[in-house]
């Protein structure tokens, strides 16, 4: 009793704060009404249960603490806000892992196809609970478990911590160690670390010691698997946590709002959790700068031998996510609202009918099962489901190699590729999103008017994607020992005739003739100044035709230098092919809000919370999930330079750039084509029919026709009923 009396008071006030927060909205019932309704809420077991719920229904706060100045924070807006602010953060955290792909390759030495697994195992878990959680969501407290969902992502992000954690001893000390061995120190353990040229009588000799330098290289097969196990828990903890959101909150937003504003605000919340993918790339990008051990290694970021601090954006938006869970625990069950009596009741009998039938459960699965059927027989929402789920497959896998491509296809750094590739999704998808919501709620477009609004950005967006077929660089040509330097008297296989060259580590170096070279060994090199620039490479040669022989002599001095990393190539495509994909990215996401007027009015009411999981399932089991894996294999088939057995260290960029996207136009063609079918279905079918858009019964759209054509019926047969009465009555006046 104290508890409730804290914020209700005595009896009488406890009547009064019942009737004001539940009833004085709309002002749909008068106090006699007032308490029949309560009378019949009489279910629970003690009044001190009573109150709690009725506490957890309207009123902000847990346990104790609900405090009246909460109680001002009650509302859509700053419903919308706090949970804008913790979807950007899980959203951020649950793609951060693509913008460190090319790292996490490297630094574990794995496949793209192993990576795209990994970025899988977050929709396996989301798999596992996704459709439950969705029929479900009309018997839970949804701010709670929005708030309980954020908390365990967050966690998820610390998990993956654990990977560098149990790694970090034996992966990238040996760069840091190596790599500050002063020049009187120098052997042929040393020289084996940079790639020198050593010849074959010192590498035989080098010693024991040398050798146990050489071997601390790397870290052992066991700590690898154990790495990557972690991460794929952590990964699956993420789908888990994430697979109430989306029908918990689309539930919760259409139950507290008009329904016309309902796209608003999940427009601008979504609008909130696009902005996350773009901070995560871009922070991806600043931490990819920073050195994984967070020391300075002595090289630069162009060095094949960098390797950036991929688990401090899982330590930072997870630790945020678990801090921004706090306040959305908070929130009560129902809003002001004209459906907060509706909600508080319905459940009420819900729990009453529990306690009453030891069938509960056997019904509930029925119900469900039921549920299901009526959603797959029904073939507007089926087709559209099953269309939005191919082009999502097209578009996990695509972004989660895209800084993959950029890196590949325009030789820019990691760091480079994320924070470009941040600020463009940033800018055109949030944009994109908020504007779609806007035009749907702003121009109150009807179901069918949004698939042909659907239809026409698909064409654009197909139309605009097939222009980054033509925006590529040439393939980088490597030169190593068995080849022949054109237009030069020496050869690479005369200068590098008494080295003994590593022909499976690859480490490219850019000379000062701009030629790429397969190592330094095979550029000639025998020292380094630092750790990023070999000197002494006697391969690498400028234009000395036109020279005499003591210019030639200097010239050969001061060009025989090399640095870390392939040659920047002589290509302007890189932010032409940026624009592209801004105007590809704005108008594709125009479409989010559109969709789901359609397939949230193509259900019955009822079957509403079940149809929003039920297409998250579908889109996962069909699109998420395959994804990565799909577009991770086609990015391996484009390899020509493995790393042993792991990672790809070279990609043929033709094959790269028409493969990647022929696969996405490919995807996107199935998508008109079954919204074709669509439109046909919505515009000739005379058993299909859209569910009311609006609050009012009057509605306008495609229902509006319907009220139309029932109105003029009623009025036809007013009319006739009149005129027989008016017949009546002249015969029985004739009579």
């Amino acid at each position: 009793m104290t508890k409730s009396k804290i914020y209700l008071g005595d009896q009488d006030t406890e009547k009064e704060n019942r009737t004001h927060f539940l009833l004085s909205k709309d002002g749909g019932f008068e106090d006699d009404d007032s308490m029949a309704v309560n009378q019949s809420w009489t279910t629970a077991e003690s009044d001190d249960d009573y109150k709690d719920d009725c506490e957890d229904d309207i009123v902000c706060g847990i346990g104790a603490f609900r405090p009246p100045w909460l109680q001002r924070f009650k509302t859509i807006g700053w419903f919308t806000g706090l949970y804008g602010f913790a979807g950007l953060l899980t959203s951020a955290l649950n793609v951060y892992v693509s913008s460190q792909i090319t790292t996490l390759e490297r630094y574990f030495n794995f496949s793209s196809t192993v990576s795209g697994f990994i970025m899988s195992c977050n929709d396996i878990g989301y798999l596992l609970t996704t459709l439950f959680m969705s029929y479900y969501s009309r018997r839970v407290h949804i701010p709670r478990g929005l708030g309980l969902s954020t908390f365990v992502f967050g966690l998820s992000g610390i998990i993956c911590v654990l990977a560098f954690a149990i790694s970090k001893d034996e992966q990238a000390t040996s760069t840091v160690l190596n790599s500050h061995i002063s020049s009187g120190n120098r052997s042929s353990g040393f020289k084996s670390f940079h790639q020198l040229c050593v010849n074959l009588t010192s590498a035989f000799n080098t010693t024991t010691e040398e050798k146990a330098v050489s071997e601390t290289e790397g870290m052992s097969t066991s700590t690898k698997y154990l790495a990557l196990s972690i991460i794929a828990v952590g990964m699956a903890v993420q789908g888990i946590a994430k697979s109430p959101r989306h029908s918990f909150l689309g539930t919760f937003v259409d139950d507290n709002v008009p329904k016309t504003q309902t796209t608003k605000y999940l427009g601008i919340m979504g609008g909130f959790g696009i902005f996350g993918p773009a901070i995560a790339f871009v922070l991806g990008g600043v931490f990819s700068r920073i050195y994984v051990t967070l020391e300075d290694p002595g090289i630069s970021v162009r060095d094949p031998r960098w390797f950036g601090a991929w688990w401090l954006g899982f330590l930072v938006f997870g630790g945020a996510a678990i801090i921004a869970a706090v306040p959305i625990i908070c929130f009560p069950r129902h809003l002001k609202g004209r459906r907060q009596l509706e909600g508080v009741e319905s459940r009420k009998k819900g729990l009453a009918k529990n306690e009453r039938s030891s069938a509960f459960l056997g019904y509930e699965f029925k119900g469900f099962l039921k549920s299901c059927g009526r959603l797959m027989t029904n073939p507007v929402y089926t087709l559209l489901v099953f269309g939005i789920s191919v082009n999502l497959l097209g578009i996990g896998g695509y972004y989660s190699f895209a800084a993959k491509y950029l890196e590949s296809q325009f030789t820019v750094p990691v760091f480079k590729a994320n924070v470009t590739l941040g600020s463009l999704n940033m800018l055109s998808a949030a944009l994109g999103s908020v504007v779609g919501g806007f035009v749907v709620s702003r121009l109150r477009l009807s179901p069918r008017m949004c698939i042909k609004f659907v239809l026409a950005c698909t064409v654009l967006t197909s139309l605009v994607l097939s222009c980054s077929l033509m925006l590529g660089c040439d393939q980088p040509y490597i030169h190593t020992a068995t080849d022949e330097l054109k237009d030069e008297d020496l050869s690479v296989k005369e200068c590098v005739a008494g080295c003994d060259c590593d022909t499976q580590n690859f480490f490219p170096v850019c000379g000062a003739d701009n030629r790429n070279y397969f190592s330094p060994c095979h550029a000639g090199c025998t020292d380094v100044l630092g750790s990023n620039v070999f000197i002494n490479c006697s391969c690498v040669v400028g234009n000395t035709a036109r020279l005499r022989t003591e210019e030639m002599t200097e010239k050969l001095a001061s060009d025989q230098t090399a640095t870390a990393g392939l040659c920047i190539p002589d290509c302007d495509n890189f932010y032409p092919y940026l624009a592209i994909m801004f105007v590809h990215t704005l108008i594709a996401c125009l479409t989010i809000m559109p969709n789901f007027v359609v397939y949230v009015r193509a259900v019955p009411e009822k079957d509403k919370p079940l149809a929003l999981g039920f297409m998250a399932f579908l889109a996962t089991v069909l699109g998420w999930l395959p994804g990565p894996i799909v577009f991770g294999y086609i990015v391996d088939t484009c390899c020509e330079i493995w790393n042993g057995k792991g990672a790809c260290v070279l990609y043929n960029l033709s094959n790269f750039r028409f493969r990647f996207h022929i696969t996405l136009l490919g995807l996107r063609s199935v998508l008109f084509v079954l919204l074709i079918i669509i439109f046909f279905i919505v515009t000739f079918s005379k058993t299909f029919e859209f569910q009311s858009h609006n609050d009012e019964e009057d509605i306008s759209g495609d229902n509006k026709r319907l009220a139309l054509d029932r109105e003029s019926d009623m009025s036809i047969k007013l009319s006739s009923l009149q005129s027989h009465k008016k017949k009546k009555e002249l015969e029985a006046n004739g009579n």
